[in-house]
This record gives C-alpha cells, sequence and structure tokens, in this order.
C-alpha cells in the first residue's frame, strides 16, 4: 500500500502515516473469500441496511479509484487513496496464500 502511495505521489515531501493501506487489504480478501456475505451499510442519511459484501465494498474502490484519479498530482496533504488502492490489490493478491489450511465457514460471531 505505502510503496503504491509513494509511486503516485514521487514529488511529494509529506510524509504517509496511517493504517488505511492494511485495512483496504482486509477489504479485497473480504471481498474475495465472503462476496455474498451480508453486511451492514449505511445507505442514506441514518438508515442501515444489509448488503453483501461485493456491492459495499465494490462501490468503496469504485470511490477510491475516482478521487485517487481526480486528486493526482495535488499539493498538500490528504488522503492516500493510492494506498488504499495497492492495499486492495495486495489483499485480492494474498488472501489465497494466507487463507491456505483455513475453513471456508467463517466463524459465527455474537452481536453486542
Amino acid at each position: 500500500a505505502s510503496l503504491a502511495h509513494v509511486f503516485m505521489n514521487m514529488n511529494s515531501y509529506i510524509p504517509s502515516l496511517g493504517a488505511s493501506g492494511a485495512i483496504s487489504g482486509i477489504l479485497g480478501g473480504y471481498i474475495l473469500l465472503y462476496p455474498r456475505r451480508k453486511v451492514r451499510a449505511i445507505v442514506l442519511r441514518g438508515f442501515m441496511t444489509e448488503i453483501p459484501a461485493f456491492a459495499a465494498i465494490g462501490i468503496w474502490i469504485l470511490f477510491q479509484v475516482i478521487e485517487g484519479y481526480m486528486n493526482r498530482g495535488a499539493e498538500g496533504g490528504g488522503v492516500a487513496y493510492a494506498a488504499h488502492i495497492g492495499g486492495f490489490i495486495a489483499g485480492l493478491a494474498l488472501i489465497k496464500f494466507f487463507a491456505i489450511g483455513r475453513s471456508d465457514t467463517p466463524t459465527p460471531t455474537r452481536q453486542i
């Protein structure tokens, strides 16, 4: 994720800090492992519903790509969209490796 950010912002002297690229990698892996699993999402002002993971994450990554394109070459700090995209791609590429030996069924969780 950080390599993608550095590659897309080679002339920047502003440091990059955060874990959003790693979280994006988790989203990339999740969409491959559980694409149809329902996730809770806020779709309208305060309205919560359950939608398939591929829809929620697909909309999110599309937003990252669009915003990343629109903000390329921007001066100053901001959101590291390239790190989000790079982390997501890394998650897609690496999840099968990390999932070796694990069951396909997610562990049930309790609701809090």
